[in-house]
């Protein structure tokens, strides 16, 4: 698929550097003028590719960096992703000078989830709002084109629409090949369980009134949660009663 509205610079750029910033600068208004469409955001990849020969682990080079992205995003207008790498221990974030995640509006971490092809997407800072729910992403495999020997060249794609990772999924039960579990059913399927584990009557009117205690909002949505539990066989309704599919042992 064609994209006319993603443009690509094929050299770094360096944000420490003046005349790099006015390239960066004459570059997005070219393309206002060529579309009559502002340019939105403007994605670094890498930090270190575009670094220079500063060091990134230093505060007074990263802090020149963060300057000269503070004046493209001025002059510009549009927002600014980095790309960058963790350290070898990647509990500590990303590496060099603390003084690049302090800069930072917010922060996402990218990893890839256990052996298959997918990852997970958690949020390490959120200066502004609430910090979202981590999410998995699962990636699929397509053909870029054939080599002259004829065979496929592939590559990976996202597929944009989010689930939930399979460790939540593990530790809630609920087998990880399901799939398009939100943090919502997860939370009806644990209530659920526990009124069964505990051999307490399980409605619909009790299920709500144990997500409301846990602070999940069940007015619009309870019922497309309850379907989705119900149409994957997770559970079944009995009457009034919900309780687990028999096992058939």
């Amino acid at each position: 698929m064609a994209l006319d509205n993603l443009f690509r610079v094929d050299c770094p750029i360096f944000p420490a550097a003046p005349g790099s910033i006015e390239q960066v600068i004459l570059a997005t208004q070219d393309i206002k003028n060529m579309t009559g469409m502002p340019v939105r955001l403007i994605i670094l990849d890498t930090l270190a590719r575009c670094f220079g020969n500063s060091d990134e682990n230093t505060a007074r080079d990263m802090g020149a960096f963060i300057q000269g992205c503070d004046a493209i995003c001025y002059h510009t207008r549009a927002a600014m992703m980095i790309v960058h790498h963790s350290g070898k221990d990647q509990e500590r974030g990303a590496r060099g000078s603390s003084a690049f995640q302090a800069a930072l509006d917010a922060e996402f971490n990218v990893r890839r989830e256990g052996r298959r092809n997918a990852i997970t997407l958690s949020c390490t800072k959120m200066k502004d709002a609430e910090m979202p729910e981590v999410t998995a992403y699962d990636l699929e495999e397509v053909v870029i084109y054939t080599d002259s020997d004829g065979e496929p060249v592939t590559s990976l794609v996202l597929n944009d629409e989010p689930r939930q990772p399979d460790d939540d999924l593990l530790s809630s039960g609920i087998p990880p090949g399901v799939p398009h579990i939100t943090r919502n059913h997860t939370a009806l399927w644990r209530c659920i369980n526990q009124r069964i584990s505990q051999n307490k009557p399980c409605t619909c009117t009790l299920l709500r009134d144990d997500l409301w205690a846990k602070g999940i909002n069940v007015e619009k949505k309870f019922s497309r949660w309850l379907e989705k539990l119900l149409r994957e066989q997770l559970i079944v309704l009995d009457g009034e009663q919900i309780r687990l599919p028999d096992t058939g042992e």
